[in-house]
Formats: structure tokens, sequence, C-alpha cells
């Protein structure tokens, strides 16, 4: 998919599972807050970036943080499983 295209499947994806916090411009980063962890309830922050690889797809990345009590919840990695699945989603519509 197109990079302008890659970017609004990110933000949707985003309002879909969490929050939108930021977009620094139309080729910066778009950060959100996502919920992950057991029942969602953990805050996770995932960095998303979309960079054009030709006219027809572009390069997604994603990372996330996020802090983990005593019990370990694997937060970070479940909030970009969300995002993927939803991006994912998208792209096959």
């Amino acid at each position: 998919m197109p990079a302008p295209e890659a970017r609004r499947a990110v933000r949707d994806a985003g309002a879909k599972v969490g929050r939108l916090r930021s977009v620094a411009g139309e080729d910066g980063p778009i950060i959100l807050r996502v919920g992950s962890g057991h029942f969602n309830l953990n805050r996770a922050t995932v960095t998303v970036g979309v960079e054009a690889s030709d006219s027809l797809r572009a390069r997604v990345t994603l990372s996330a943080a996020a802090h983990e009590g005593l019990i370990f919840q694997d937060t970070a990695a479940k909030a970009i499983r969300r995002i993927l699945y939803e991006i994912t989603r998208a792209a096959e519509q």
C-alpha cells in the first residue's frame, strides 16, 4: 500500500485500539497510546514510522515501550501485535 494510505491505516488502527498521542507532520512518526497486557489494562506507547519505499509500497516500522510490574505481561509486544492486526485488516479490505 502507498505511504499516505499506510499512514491513514495506522491512524485508524490507533483509533480502534487506543488513542492517538501525536503526529509529527506528513513524514514524522505517529505516536499512539495503546491498552495492552492482561485485559488491556496496562498502557504502552507505540511509535510508528511510515516511509515510502516506492510509489506503491511503504515501509512501516513500529517500536513500543511499557512499564511492567511484578508480573510480566509482555505489554509492548502485545501492543505491536494489536496495531499490526488492525493495519493488516485495513490492507485486506
